[in-house]
């Protein structure tokens, strides 16, 4: 079974010409196609096949966040950065797009029509991250607003590592590169915690 191929240089210049400004980053460092009413014609980037059979498929999965964030996940290529769950950003290793076949079957054959449903990234650290899964990875972020996530968290029962995270900021020491990553002496601080 062949799976539609992305090229993401491809992706991002069919974006650029529909929508110049759709990667274009506003004053939070938010890609501004985010933030606003996406171009229908974008949608055409996620799926293979007639209109006809994916476009339910759409209309439910493509309002708003869910369907810019994938437009924004196909432009990722691996070496770039991505905004994580665990609250900085990762290095992409390996980029998996998960397809879903929609419409009928011909002759026990699927027919050929696709609809992207999940974009996932795996990261230097060996971690997994999907996109749209709920916020697990995002255009990556500033040190800035990074450092306030964890400055702002308040955990009823915090793990030893996110404390010394905290501590370290309110001591102006850093946590994290100049990409938003997390420093190895935290990584491997974080390691031991989660055992």
């Amino acid at each position: 079974m062949s799976y539609p191929q992305i090229n993401p240089d491809i992706v991002r210049q069919k974006i650029l010409k529909i929508d110049p400004e759709f990667l274009t980053l506003d004053e939070h460092h938010v890609p501004k196609g985010l933030t606003k009413k996406c171009n229908p014609l974008l949608y055409k980037l996620l799926y293979k096949g007639k209109k006809r059979y994916v476009y339910s498929r759409i209309r439910r999965n493509c309002r708003d966040w869910h369907g810019k964030v994938l437009l924004w996940g196909l432009t990722v290529k691996p070496g770039d950065y991505i905004g994580s769950c665990e609250g900085f950003n990762r290095k992409v290793e390996s980029i998996n797009y998960v397809w879903e076949d929609i419409g009928h079957w011909n002759n026990d054959k699927k027919n050929g029509h696709w609809f992207l449903y999940e974009i996932e990234f795996t990261s230097t650290s060996g971690r997994m991250h999907c996109c749209p899964g709920g916020g697990c990875a995002f255009p990556p972020e500033t040190n800035e607003q990074i450092k306030e996530y964890w400055l702002r968290s308040n955990w009823s029962d915090p793990e030893p590592s996110w404390v010394k995270i905290q501590n370290s900021i309110r001591e102006g020491m850093s946590f994290i590169d100049e990409f938003g990553e997390i420093l190895a002496s935290f990584s491997e601080y974080l390691k031991e915690s989660s055992k």
